[in-house]
């Protein structure tokens, strides 16, 4: 008699622990399968650090010059963060595309224009540290990484 009323419990449990690991496995099969994966700008340093048998003065020099992107960096993404919010709140206020709406759009369109000027500054300072056989290298780097992030 026992038996008879635990089977109901148990194929329940069942049904649950089972639909439980399929939920996961389908987000684990969309995140693999279907989310894009960044080129890390930390995996880009890695492979220059790596990759250019760098002197002690030229790791020093791009050691510095990492130092002062990253505080830029983060400057531009609190700010990119800031943009986003007041485009959020021009959209809850206007429920349409509104001057407010475009303006708040531009307006992170123009800080990230900034983060991508950064970018490119920073890669060049890096370059300009190098000798011209590094600096090759470091081009075949750069470029493989660039291409790498748009497929």
């Amino acid at each position: 008699m026992i038996d008879q009323t635990l089977a109901p419990m148990k194929n329940t449990f069942l049904l649950i622990i089972l639909s439980l690991l399929v939920g996961l496995a389908g987000v684990w099969i969309g995140k693999t399968l279907f989310t894009p994966h960044p080129v890390v700008s930390s995996d880009l340093h890695a492979e220059i650090h790596h990759s250019l048998q760098l002197s002690p003065d030229q790791q020093q020099h791009i050691h510095l010059l990492e130092r002062e992107f990253a505080k830029r960096k983060a400057v531009l993404e609190n700010q990119l963060k800031s943009a986003n919010g007041s485009i959020a709140d021009a959209i809850a206020k206007d429920h349409k595309l509104s001057a407010d709406v475009t303006e708040a759009g531009e307006q992170y369109l123009i800080i990230l224009g900034e983060l991508q000027r950064e970018t490119l500054q920073h890669i060049f300072k890096m370059r300009d540290v190098l000798d011209e056989d590094q600096a090759l290298e470091f081009d075949n780097i750069v470029i493989r990484s660039l291409h790498a992030a748009t497929k």
